[in-house]
Protein backbone atom coordinates (compact mmCIF):
# COMPACT_ATOMS: atom_id res chain seq x y z
CA UNK A 1 0.00 0.00 0.00
CA UNK A 2 1.78 3.16 -1.22
CA UNK A 3 3.04 4.96 -3.54
CA UNK A 4 6.53 3.80 -4.39
CA UNK A 5 8.16 2.25 -7.71
CA UNK A 6 5.77 4.58 -9.49
CA UNK A 7 6.58 4.95 -13.37
CA UNK A 8 4.96 8.41 -14.10
CA UNK A 9 2.57 11.18 -12.25
CA UNK A 10 0.82 13.33 -12.74
CA UNK A 11 2.75 16.60 -13.90
CA UNK A 12 1.03 19.40 -11.51
CA UNK A 13 0.39 21.95 -14.33
CA UNK A 14 -2.20 19.30 -15.58
CA UNK A 15 -4.01 18.54 -12.35
CA UNK A 16 -7.15 19.62 -13.25
CA UNK A 17 -7.28 17.59 -16.20
CA UNK A 18 -7.49 14.17 -14.31
CA UNK A 19 -10.48 14.98 -12.59
CA UNK A 20 -12.81 14.75 -15.46
CA UNK A 21 -16.73 15.24 -15.13
CA UNK A 22 -19.28 12.83 -17.24
CA UNK A 23 -22.63 13.21 -18.28
CA UNK A 24 -25.22 11.75 -20.24
CA UNK A 25 -25.97 13.59 -23.68
CA UNK A 26 -29.10 12.03 -25.25
CA UNK A 27 -27.72 8.71 -26.09
CA UNK A 28 -24.16 9.50 -25.31
CA UNK A 29 -21.83 9.48 -22.62
CA UNK A 30 -20.16 12.60 -22.55
CA UNK A 31 -16.50 13.41 -20.90
CA UNK A 32 -15.45 16.44 -20.33
CA UNK A 33 -12.23 18.00 -19.54
CA UNK A 34 -10.69 21.31 -18.77
CA UNK A 35 -8.17 22.54 -21.35
CA UNK A 36 -4.99 24.07 -18.79
CA UNK A 37 -2.52 25.84 -20.06
CA UNK A 38 0.51 23.59 -21.81
CA UNK A 39 -2.17 20.83 -22.76
CA UNK A 40 -2.42 20.84 -26.28
CA UNK A 41 -5.71 18.67 -27.21
CA UNK A 42 -4.18 17.64 -30.58
CA UNK A 43 -2.07 14.92 -28.74
CA UNK A 44 -4.64 13.43 -27.14
CA UNK A 45 -5.11 9.53 -28.14
CA UNK A 46 -8.76 8.10 -28.08
CA UNK A 47 -8.80 4.43 -28.41
CA UNK A 48 -11.88 1.51 -27.64
CA UNK A 49 -10.84 -2.00 -27.69
CA UNK A 50 -12.20 -4.90 -30.44
CA UNK A 51 -14.60 -5.91 -28.50
CA UNK A 52 -15.81 -2.13 -28.02
CA UNK A 53 -15.93 -2.62 -24.05
CA UNK A 54 -13.19 -0.57 -22.73
CA UNK A 55 -11.48 2.77 -23.72
CA UNK A 56 -7.90 4.85 -23.32
CA UNK A 57 -7.72 8.11 -23.38
CA UNK A 58 -4.03 8.86 -23.19
CA UNK A 59 -1.49 12.26 -22.88
CA UNK A 60 2.13 12.05 -23.99
CA UNK A 61 4.50 11.12 -20.74
CA UNK A 62 1.40 11.31 -18.44
CA UNK A 63 -0.53 8.66 -16.46
CA UNK A 64 -4.00 7.70 -18.46
CA UNK A 65 -6.59 9.72 -18.73
CA UNK A 66 -9.46 7.50 -18.58
CA UNK A 67 -8.73 3.60 -19.17
CA UNK A 68 -10.85 1.13 -18.58
CA UNK A 69 -13.12 -1.44 -19.13
CA UNK A 70 -16.72 0.78 -19.61
CA UNK A 71 -20.20 -0.06 -18.44
CA UNK A 72 -20.55 -2.13 -21.25
CA UNK A 73 -20.24 -2.53 -25.64
CA UNK A 74 -20.48 0.70 -27.00
CA UNK A 75 -20.90 1.82 -30.48
CA UNK A 76 -17.81 4.18 -31.20
CA UNK A 77 -16.39 7.11 -29.78
CA UNK A 78 -15.55 10.49 -31.18
CA UNK A 79 -13.61 13.80 -30.13
CA UNK A 80 -14.61 17.62 -30.03
CA UNK A 81 -13.47 20.77 -28.46
CA UNK A 82 -15.93 23.52 -27.31
CA UNK A 83 -16.10 26.51 -25.21
CA UNK A 84 -14.12 28.22 -27.49
CA UNK A 85 -11.38 25.61 -26.82
CA UNK A 86 -11.56 25.76 -23.26
CA UNK A 87 -13.11 21.73 -23.21
CA UNK A 88 -12.20 18.91 -24.88
CA UNK A 89 -14.96 16.61 -25.11
CA UNK A 90 -14.73 12.74 -25.53
CA UNK A 91 -18.36 11.42 -26.88
CA UNK A 92 -19.35 7.53 -26.30
CA UNK A 93 -22.21 6.32 -28.57
CA UNK A 94 -24.23 3.97 -26.63
CA UNK A 95 -25.71 1.04 -28.34
CA UNK A 96 -28.63 1.94 -26.48
CA UNK A 97 -30.21 4.57 -24.15
CA UNK A 98 -29.22 4.02 -20.26
CA UNK A 99 -27.79 5.74 -17.44
CA UNK A 100 -24.74 3.81 -16.14
CA UNK A 101 -23.93 4.95 -12.45
CA UNK A 102 -19.93 4.50 -13.23
CA UNK A 103 -18.70 5.13 -16.44
CA UNK A 104 -15.52 2.96 -16.25
CA UNK A 105 -15.87 -0.13 -14.09
CA UNK A 106 -12.69 -1.85 -13.54
CA UNK A 107 -9.67 -2.44 -15.02
CA UNK A 108 -8.85 -2.56 -18.67
CA UNK A 109 -8.82 -6.16 -19.99
CA UNK A 110 -5.82 -5.45 -22.34
CA UNK A 111 -3.73 -3.02 -20.74
CA UNK A 112 -4.38 -3.89 -16.86
CA UNK A 113 -4.25 0.01 -16.36
CA UNK A 114 -7.03 2.23 -14.85
CA UNK A 115 -7.08 5.88 -14.96
CA UNK A 116 -6.77 7.65 -11.62
CA UNK A 117 -10.40 9.47 -11.70
CA UNK A 118 -11.93 5.63 -12.21
CA UNK A 119 -9.76 4.47 -9.78
CA UNK A 120 -10.68 6.53 -7.27
CA UNK A 121 -14.62 6.14 -8.57
CA UNK A 122 -14.62 2.73 -8.05
CA UNK A 123 -12.48 2.60 -4.84
CA UNK A 124 -14.67 4.84 -3.10
CA UNK A 125 -18.30 2.97 -4.48
CA UNK A 126 -16.66 -0.46 -3.39
CA UNK A 127 -15.37 0.17 0.01
CA UNK A 128 -17.73 0.86 2.63
CA UNK A 129 -16.31 0.33 5.59
CA UNK A 130 -12.54 0.51 6.98
CA UNK A 131 -11.82 -3.21 6.56
CA UNK A 132 -13.06 -2.94 3.03
CA UNK A 133 -10.18 0.33 2.38
CA UNK A 134 -7.71 -1.63 3.70
CA UNK A 135 -8.43 -4.96 2.00
CA UNK A 136 -6.02 -5.40 -0.81
CA UNK A 137 -9.21 -6.43 -2.88
CA UNK A 138 -10.17 -2.92 -2.82
CA UNK A 139 -7.00 -0.62 -1.86
CA UNK A 140 -5.51 -2.06 -5.40
CA UNK A 141 -8.20 -0.12 -7.36
CA UNK A 142 -7.29 3.05 -5.17
CA UNK A 143 -3.46 2.75 -5.78
CA UNK A 144 -3.94 3.17 -9.58
CA UNK A 145 -4.61 6.84 -8.54
CA UNK A 146 -2.00 6.57 -5.53
CA UNK A 147 0.90 5.94 -7.76
CA UNK A 148 -0.42 8.35 -10.15
CA UNK A 149 -0.23 11.12 -7.49
CA UNK A 150 -3.59 11.67 -7.85
CA UNK A 151 -5.00 14.43 -5.14
CA UNK A 152 -8.17 12.59 -3.99
CA UNK A 153 -6.58 9.35 -3.76
CA UNK A 154 -3.75 11.05 -2.10
CA UNK A 155 -5.77 12.19 0.70
CA UNK A 156 -8.14 9.75 1.06
CA UNK A 157 -4.95 7.56 1.16
CA UNK A 158 -3.49 9.44 4.01
CA UNK A 159 -6.86 9.51 5.94
CA UNK A 160 -7.06 5.84 5.77
CA UNK A 161 -2.82 5.62 6.80
CA UNK A 162 -3.49 7.56 9.87
CA UNK A 163 -5.75 5.24 11.53
CA UNK A 164 -2.55 2.49 10.97
CA UNK A 165 -0.11 2.68 13.73
CA UNK A 166 2.59 1.23 10.98
CA UNK A 167 1.34 3.59 7.94
CA UNK A 168 1.28 7.28 10.35
CA UNK A 169 4.65 8.33 8.97
CA UNK A 170 2.74 7.20 5.39
CA UNK A 171 0.05 9.28 5.73
CA UNK A 172 1.88 12.73 6.57
CA UNK A 173 4.63 11.79 3.43
CA UNK A 174 0.87 11.65 0.91
CA UNK A 175 0.21 14.74 2.63
CA UNK A 176 3.35 16.98 1.46
CA UNK A 177 2.92 15.83 -2.01
CA UNK A 178 -0.73 16.71 -1.89
CA UNK A 179 0.37 19.65 -0.32
CA UNK A 180 3.71 20.56 -1.86
CA UNK A 181 4.08 19.23 -5.14
CA UNK A 182 0.26 19.85 -5.96
CA UNK A 183 -0.90 22.93 -3.58
CA UNK A 184 -4.01 20.98 -2.31
CA UNK A 185 -5.79 23.37 0.02
CA UNK A 186 -7.61 20.29 2.11
CA UNK A 187 -3.98 18.22 2.59
CA UNK A 188 -2.42 22.18 3.61
CA UNK A 189 -5.08 22.00 6.31
CA UNK A 190 -4.70 18.75 7.38
CA UNK A 191 -1.13 18.96 7.87
CA UNK A 192 -1.33 22.42 9.94
CA UNK A 193 -4.21 20.77 12.26
CA UNK A 194 -1.71 17.29 12.72
CA UNK A 195 1.00 19.54 13.75
CA UNK A 196 -0.68 22.25 15.73
CA UNK A 197 -1.79 19.34 17.62
CA UNK A 198 1.61 18.28 18.26
CA UNK A 199 2.41 21.61 19.87
CA UNK A 200 4.66 22.67 16.32
CA UNK A 201 2.44 25.68 16.43
CA UNK A 202 4.16 28.00 13.93
CA UNK A 203 4.80 25.64 11.00
CA UNK A 204 1.15 24.32 11.54
CA UNK A 205 0.11 27.87 11.04
CA UNK A 206 1.67 28.14 7.72
CA UNK A 207 0.27 25.28 6.40
CA UNK A 208 -2.99 26.48 7.59
CA UNK A 209 -2.74 30.07 6.37
CA UNK A 210 -1.52 28.60 3.14
CA UNK A 211 -4.48 26.48 2.76
CA UNK A 212 -6.89 29.78 3.09
CA UNK A 213 -5.51 31.34 0.21
CA UNK A 214 -8.31 29.21 -1.55
CA UNK A 215 -10.97 31.06 -1.39
CA UNK A 216 -13.57 28.55 -2.27
CA UNK A 217 -12.81 26.59 0.93
CA UNK A 218 -13.65 28.82 3.77
CA UNK A 219 -12.44 26.19 6.51
CA UNK A 220 -9.05 27.30 6.50
CA UNK A 221 -9.84 30.50 7.29
CA UNK A 222 -12.06 29.62 10.21
CA UNK A 223 -9.41 27.73 11.63
CA UNK A 224 -7.33 30.58 11.25
CA UNK A 225 -9.31 32.63 13.16
CA UNK A 226 -10.23 30.37 15.77
CA UNK A 227 -6.66 29.82 16.03
CA UNK A 228 -5.79 33.79 16.60
CA UNK A 229 -9.25 34.41 18.58
CA UNK A 230 -7.72 35.14 22.11
CA UNK A 231 -11.16 34.21 23.27
CA UNK A 232 -12.13 30.43 21.35
CA UNK A 233 -10.78 27.46 22.16
CA UNK A 234 -8.13 26.55 20.23
CA UNK A 235 -4.31 26.84 21.41
CA UNK A 236 -2.15 29.34 19.40
CA UNK A 237 0.57 31.09 21.60
CA UNK A 238 0.51 34.15 19.24
CA UNK A 239 -3.36 35.69 19.38
CA UNK A 240 -4.66 38.98 17.56
CA UNK A 241 -8.40 39.71 18.07
CA UNK A 242 -8.10 42.04 15.24
CA UNK A 243 -7.08 39.84 12.66
CA UNK A 244 -9.37 37.16 13.57
CA UNK A 245 -12.43 39.20 13.56
CA UNK A 246 -11.16 40.18 10.25
CA UNK A 247 -10.78 37.01 8.67
CA UNK A 248 -14.22 36.04 10.07
CA UNK A 249 -15.89 39.00 8.30
CA UNK A 250 -14.04 38.41 5.50
CA UNK A 251 -15.45 34.61 5.40
CA UNK A 252 -19.03 35.55 6.01
CA UNK A 253 -18.80 37.53 2.72
CA UNK A 254 -18.73 34.28 0.70
CA UNK A 255 -20.35 32.05 3.01
CA UNK A 256 -22.70 32.47 6.45
CA UNK A 257 -20.57 30.01 8.09
CA UNK A 258 -22.16 29.33 11.43
CA UNK A 259 -18.62 28.83 12.82
CA UNK A 260 -17.73 32.26 11.79
CA UNK A 261 -20.99 33.77 12.82
CA UNK A 262 -20.73 32.66 16.14
CA UNK A 263 -16.86 33.35 16.99
CA UNK A 264 -16.84 36.93 15.55
CA UNK A 265 -20.54 37.17 17.88
CA UNK A 266 -18.06 35.81 20.82
CA UNK A 267 -15.82 38.95 19.69
CA UNK A 268 -18.39 41.55 19.66
CA UNK A 269 -19.69 40.57 23.09
CA UNK A 270 -16.92 40.92 24.73
CA UNK A 271 -15.27 43.83 22.73
CA UNK A 272 -11.88 41.60 22.18
CA UNK A 273 -10.44 43.01 18.75
CA UNK A 274 -13.46 45.02 17.85
CA UNK A 275 -16.21 47.56 19.57
CA UNK A 276 -18.18 46.24 22.06
CA UNK A 277 -21.55 45.41 20.47
CA UNK A 278 -23.75 43.23 22.00
CA UNK A 279 -26.77 43.87 20.18
CA UNK A 280 -24.55 42.77 16.92
CA UNK A 281 -23.08 39.75 18.66
CA UNK A 282 -26.88 38.16 19.41
CA UNK A 283 -27.74 39.13 15.76
CA UNK A 284 -25.05 37.35 14.72
CA UNK A 285 -25.27 34.30 16.85
CA UNK A 286 -29.00 34.29 16.41
CA UNK A 287 -27.86 33.89 12.39
CA UNK A 288 -25.71 30.79 13.29
CA UNK A 289 -28.26 28.98 15.41
CA UNK A 290 -30.93 29.39 12.64
CA UNK A 291 -28.51 28.44 9.88
CA UNK A 292 -27.25 25.17 12.20
CA UNK A 293 -30.74 23.85 13.25
CA UNK A 294 -30.92 26.15 16.64
CA UNK A 295 -27.37 24.42 17.76
CA UNK A 296 -25.26 26.87 18.39
CA UNK A 297 -23.27 27.87 21.68
CA UNK A 298 -24.71 30.48 24.18
CA UNK A 299 -22.68 33.79 24.05
CA UNK A 300 -20.71 34.06 27.38
CA UNK A 301 -17.94 36.64 29.29
CA UNK A 302 -14.53 35.72 28.22
CA UNK A 303 -11.45 37.97 28.61
CA UNK A 304 -8.29 37.77 27.10
CA UNK A 305 -6.98 35.68 29.55
CA UNK A 306 -9.25 33.30 28.85
CA UNK A 307 -7.29 29.23 28.26
CA UNK A 308 -8.66 27.28 26.01
CA UNK A 309 -10.12 23.56 27.09
CA UNK A 310 -7.86 21.04 26.86
CA UNK A 311 -8.34 19.10 23.71
CA UNK A 312 -9.44 15.54 23.76
CA UNK A 313 -8.95 12.63 21.14
CA UNK A 314 -11.00 9.82 22.60
CA UNK A 315 -12.14 8.79 18.84
CA UNK A 316 -8.39 8.20 18.02
CA UNK A 317 -8.70 9.79 14.44
CA UNK A 318 -5.69 12.22 14.47
CA UNK A 319 -7.99 14.77 13.79
CA UNK A 320 -10.56 15.69 16.64
CA UNK A 321 -10.02 18.64 18.01
CA UNK A 322 -13.05 18.40 20.29
CA UNK A 323 -13.23 19.73 23.84
CA UNK A 324 -14.59 18.77 26.88
CA UNK A 325 -17.40 21.52 26.59
CA UNK A 326 -17.93 19.81 23.47
CA UNK A 327 -19.09 23.14 20.92
CA UNK A 328 -21.34 21.65 18.32
CA UNK A 329 -19.17 22.21 15.34
CA UNK A 330 -15.60 21.31 16.73
CA UNK A 331 -16.11 17.76 14.53
CA UNK A 332 -16.12 20.05 11.61
CA UNK A 333 -12.27 19.82 12.41
CA UNK A 334 -12.46 16.11 12.41
CA UNK A 335 -11.96 13.87 9.34
CA UNK A 336 -12.78 10.21 10.63
CA UNK A 337 -12.98 7.75 7.57
CA UNK A 338 -16.02 5.61 9.70
CA UNK A 339 -19.63 6.79 11.59
CA UNK A 340 -18.54 4.20 13.60
CA UNK A 341 -15.04 6.32 14.84
CA UNK A 342 -17.41 9.07 16.06
CA UNK A 343 -19.98 6.44 17.79
CA UNK A 344 -16.81 5.00 19.83
CA UNK A 345 -15.92 8.08 21.35
CA UNK A 346 -19.62 8.35 22.78
CA UNK A 347 -19.51 12.06 21.23
CA UNK A 348 -22.13 11.72 18.58
CA UNK A 349 -25.16 9.57 17.61
CA UNK A 350 -23.86 8.81 14.19
CA UNK A 351 -26.97 11.06 13.39
CA UNK A 352 -26.07 14.40 13.46
CA UNK A 353 -28.37 14.93 16.62
CA UNK A 354 -26.05 14.98 19.38
CA UNK A 355 -25.30 18.49 19.40
CA UNK A 356 -22.02 17.84 19.58
CA UNK A 357 -21.20 18.20 15.67
CA UNK A 358 -22.72 20.16 12.90
CA UNK A 359 -23.79 16.65 11.03
CA UNK A 360 -21.30 17.76 8.04
CA UNK A 361 -18.00 16.20 9.96
CA UNK A 362 -16.07 17.31 6.98
CA UNK A 363 -14.74 14.31 6.05
CA UNK A 364 -16.64 14.02 2.14
CA UNK A 365 -17.96 11.47 1.05
CA UNK A 366 -16.49 8.16 2.85
CA UNK A 367 -17.94 8.92 6.51
CA UNK A 368 -20.91 7.18 7.16
CA UNK A 369 -21.64 8.96 10.52
CA UNK A 370 -24.53 11.61 9.39
CA UNK A 371 -26.08 9.57 6.72
CA UNK A 372 -29.26 9.92 8.18
CA UNK A 373 -29.04 13.41 9.30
Amino acid sequence: MSNENKEVVIDPRFRDIYTWKGDLEESNAVISIKVVDGFDPAKVTVALNDKKNAISVRYPDQPPIIEGQLFGEVKGVSTQLVEDGKVFKIIIEMLKQEDPEILVTDIHPDTHQLDPMSSYIIFSDRAKTMSDALSDEHFKYLEFGLNANFVPSLLTAAEIFQHVPDLASKAIELYIIAADKYDASPAQLQLGLLLIRNQKFERGFEFIERASKDKQFTLPSIILGILLSPIADMEYPKKDAKRAAAIFEEVLKTERSHIALHELAMLYYNGIGVAKDEAKAKELNEEAAKINGGEVPPLEVRDETYKPKPMVDECGCGHCHCHEHEHEHEHEHCHCHEGENHECCGKCDGKGGCGKCDGKCGCGDHCGCHDKN
